[in-house]
């Protein structure tokens, strides 16, 4: 009622995973009916709530309050709190009903929780898995708090790990990975997600309750990583100092959603990264490095990202045979993002793309070459 009924996602589950063979098809209506959670045993109660405080935690830190208690009870608060749940799913599908960017950070607890479904032969039912799914995420951000990434913050330990204990045990869900299968059983099926690409999985992790980041694991490491995710000592850890192991996406929840749960324009963003930035009226110079070396990194993750998605776009011209060069839609580019830069950086922001797409033009001849 509050997760699978909006989104369009229709999936069947295989020996081999969870949701291996699926497609889009968006129904012509969704008809929820608060009064028929009445009905159910409080075991399926308990397994939607996890969607729930999955959304929460995703980016609303109402509504994770709203249910840290038992809520299905009152009646007005029940149709409340479904009602948010499902409002805030819909921002994410309508932002990217293909799934091929903000609509990722709904797998929060679902990327462990799916390989925890297929290692128990799906006698695990979706709810639980996601709980013990979003353990896993929480132990994960915890370990990895300590500086390691500078988009996962420190105080994630203490306070996120109260209020998730919390929230769980009074819903009637786990609040331990106490399953039997092992961290090489669960890493197997993880290796196996749809969403792998290569020798990197997207995994969701706590920035705190109501703000997540996306980061890319390396699968060489992925029984090391469900062993920290499960709390055990692994054999490997990542060195923040040689950064190997994972890949920053420089994203987070907040630079795409708003308190109130509604897309963020790009220009409000990029004002608020500038006021607080100059909130800091006497930084010190380690604060002012560590800015920059943050800037640095999301920078470099997205500039990677973006000459990637150039040469595939020119293999794709030049398959089709079409132009490779497109000034009209350069300009465009460059119009809208001095429209949505901050007054004071729009002076340099056409010089930055210029140079931009020179580099995106030598790459995809770089790639005409190979």
């Amino acid at each position: 009622m509050v997760d699978s009924s909006v989104g369009g996602k229709t999936g069947l589950d295989l020996p081999g995973g969870k949701n291996m063979v699926g497609a889009f098809h968006q129904p012509k209506m969704v008809l929820c009916d608060p009064w028929l959670i009445s009905t159910l045993p409080k075991e399926r109660i308990a397994e939607g709530t996890a969607e729930i405080l999955k959304m929460g935690i995703l980016c609303s830190p109402r509504l994770f309050n709203q249910i840290r208690w038992t809520w299905f009870a009152d009646s007005q608060k029940r149709e409340e709190v479904i009602a948010e749940a499902i409002r805030l799913k819909a921002v994410f599908v309508e932002a990217d009903e293909r799934d091929q960017g903000i609509r990722h950070f709904l797998n929060l607890g679902h990327t462990f929780g799916h390989a925890i479904e297929t290692c128990s032969n799906f006698t695990i039912p979706h709810g639980v898995a996601v709980a013990y799914g979003l353990i896993c995420a929480y132990r994960l951000s915890e370990r990895l708090s300590d500086g390691l990434f500078p988009y996962v913050e420190p105080s994630v330990s203490d306070h996120c790990n109260q209020l998730l204990t919390f929230a769980l045990k009074h819903n009637g869900l786990p609040t331990d990975t106490d399953f039997s299968f092992s961290a090489e059983e669960m890493a197997a099926a993880m290796l196996k997600d749809k969403k792998r690409v290569g020798k990197e999985l997207p995994v969701i992790l706590f920035a705190y309750i109501g703000d997540c980041s996306l980061v890319y694991l390396d699968t060489d490491h992925m029984v090391d990583w469900v062993k920290m995710a499960l709390g055990q000592r692994a054999n490997w850890y990542p060195s923040w100092r040689d950064r190997d192991g994972y890949r920053e996406s420089g994203l987070r929840v907040s630079d795409l959603i708003d308190r109130q749960g509604n897309i963020r324009s790009r220009s409000e963003k990029c004002a608020e990264n500038s006021r607080n930035f100059s909130a800091d009226e006497d930084p010190s110079l380690e604060q002012l490095r560590g800015k920059i070396n943050q800037a640095d990194d999301a920078l470099l993750s997205a500039f990677v990202q973006r000459m990637a998605a150039a040469r595939k776009i020119g293999d794709y011209k030049r398959r089709m045979g079409l132009p490779t060069l497109d000034p009209a839609r350069e300009e465009a580019v460059i119009q809208r993002q001095v429209a949505a830069a901050p007054e004071e950086a729009r002076r340099y922001v056409p010089q930055l793309y210029q140079t931009l797409f020179k580099l995106s033009r030598e790459y995809q001849q770089d790639g005409e070459k190979q």
